[in-house]
C-alpha cells in the first residue's frame, strides 16, 4: 500500500537539475540565439588592460594576473596569463602573493571587500548561509505540504473517473481484446502505472525518426526522467507450467522454464534499453532525458503457482520489471483507496 509521505513526496517535490543538464540547457539556448558563427577578434582589440600583477614563484615560470575590461560593455574581469600550461604552487610565500594580488584584483573590478585570506571567517559565511538555507527549506517544505493537500483534494474529485476506469479496465480485461486495445486504452489512462506518472502524456520513440524500432510508449516520472513501456497481450503465459506439478514454484526453473512471449518481451526491451542509450543525446535535444531508463512490460495474468517465480525473477532484473495486469490492476486499486482514505490536513 502506498504510504501518505510517499505520495505527498512523488506529487510535490520539485527535480534537481544536473550539472549536464544544465550544460545542455546552456548549449540549446545558444542555438537558438544564433544560426552563424561569431566574429572572434583578438583579445587585446576587444579588451582593455586597466592593471597587471605579476605572479613570479621561484622558477623559470611566469604568471599574471590582469585587472582587464570588456570594450563593448566595460564590463570588469581577471585574467591569468601563464607562460606555461602547467602552473605550479611551490611553496606558502607564492600562495600568499597570489592571494595578496587576488584581493588587490578585486577590489578594482568591484567585487566586494576582496577575497578574505582566512579560512575561518569564510567558515561563519558559509555556516551562516546554511542557517538562512535551512529557513527557507521549512518555507519550502511548508508550501509543499499545502500543494500536497490541494492536490489530494482533486485527486478526491476524481475518484469517480478512476472508478469508470478500473471497471472499463477489467471489462477489457476479462473479454476479447487485442494488444492494442490494451495499449490504447493504457495509454489514455496513465494514472493506472502509479502516481509518479500521474496525468503524464505518452511519448513515442518512432516520433522522433532516429530507428526504424519504437517502444510502445514513454512515460515521464516526477523526477522528470522517463520510463519505457512494453504492452504485450493479456492471455500471454508466463510460464510453461506442468499440470502435473502440484507444487507452487519458487522460480523459473528447467521443467517449467519461462513462455516464449514473456522471453521475446525481454529481449524487445533489452534492445529498447540499448537503443535509449545509444539516442539518449538525441533525444536530450528533444526534451527526452533518459537516465538509467526502468523497462517495464506488462504481460499476462498471474496465477498463485506464478506469483512467486514472477516476484524472483524480477529480483534478479536490474533495469527491468515485469508487471502483470493483476499487479497493475491491484496497484492501481490501491492508490484510488489510499487517495479515498487521505485525509487533508489542516
Amino acid at each position: 500500500m502506498i504510504e501518505k509521505e510517499e505520495i505527498t513526496k512523488k506529487i510535490t517535490d520539485p527535480p534537481d537539475i544536473t550539472l549536464p543538464e544544465m550544460k545542455d540547457r546552456i548549449k540549446k539556448i545558444a542555438r537558438q540565439v544564433t544560426n552563424k558563427k561569431a566574429t572572434i577578434l583578438p583579445w587585446k582589440d576587444s579588451n582593455k588592460i586597466i592593471k597587471e600583477f605579476s605572479i613570479n614563484p621561484p622558477s623559470t615560470t611566469w604568471m599574471k594576473l590582469t585587472v582587464a575590461e570588456r570594450k563593448h560593455d566595460h564590463k570588469k574581469y581577471l585574467r591569468l596569463r601563464r607562460f606555461r600550461q602547467n602552473f605550479n604552487i611551490h611553496t606558502p610565500e607564492h600562495l600568499a602573493n597570489i592571494l595578496d594580488a587576488s584581493k588587490k584584483a578585486t577590489k578594482i573590478v568591484g567585487w566586494g571587500k576582496g577575497i578574505e585570506s582566512q579560512s575561518l571567517k569564510l567558515m561563519e559565511k558559509i555556516d551562516s548561509l546554511t542557517e538562512a538555507d535551512y529557513k527557507n527549506r521549512e518555507r519550502i517544505h511548508e508550501l509543499s505540504r499545502k500543494l500536497a493537500d490541494l492536490r489530494m483534494i482533486q485527486l478526491n474529485m476524481d475518484i469517480p473517473k478512476f472508478k469508470r476506469d478500473l471497471a472499463e479496465f477489467k471489462n477489457l480485461l476479462d473479454g476479447e481484446h487485442h494488444e492494442n486495445d490494451l495499449q490504447e486504452f493504457l495509454e489514455k489512462n496513465t494514472w493506472l502505472f502509479g502516481p509518479e506518472y500521474l496525468e503524464k502524456q505518452p511519448v513515442y520513440f518512432s516520433q522522433f525518426s532516429l530507428s526504424d524500432s519504437r517502444f510502445d510508449f514513454m512515460l515521464q516520472r516526477y523526477d522528470t526522467f522517463y520510463d519505457i513501456f512494453e504492452i504485450k497481450t493479456a492471455k500471454a503465459p508466463l510460464l510453461n507450467i506442468d499440470p502435473s506439478a502440484l507444487h507452487d514454484l519458487d522460480s523459473p526453473t528447467r521443467k517449467e522454464p519461462i513462455s516464449g512471449e514473456l522471453k521475446n518481451a525481454l529481449s524487445q526491451m533489452i534492445g529498447y534499453l540499448e537503443l535509449a542509450n545509444i539516442f539518449a543525446r538525441e533525444l536530450r535535444k528533444n526534451g527526452i532525458v533518459l537516465h538509467k531508463p526502468k523497462g517495464k512490460i506488462i504481460i499476462g495474468r498471474r496465477t498463485k503457482k506464478e506469483e512467486k517465480a514472477i516476484a524472483t525473477l524480477n529480483s534478479y532484473l536490474s533495469h527491468i520489471e515485469i508487471m502483470t495486469y493483476d499487479d497493475l490492476l491491484l496497484k492501481s486499486q490501491g492508490f484510488v483507496e489510499m487517495i479515498k482514505r487521505r485525509r487533508i490536513t489542516e
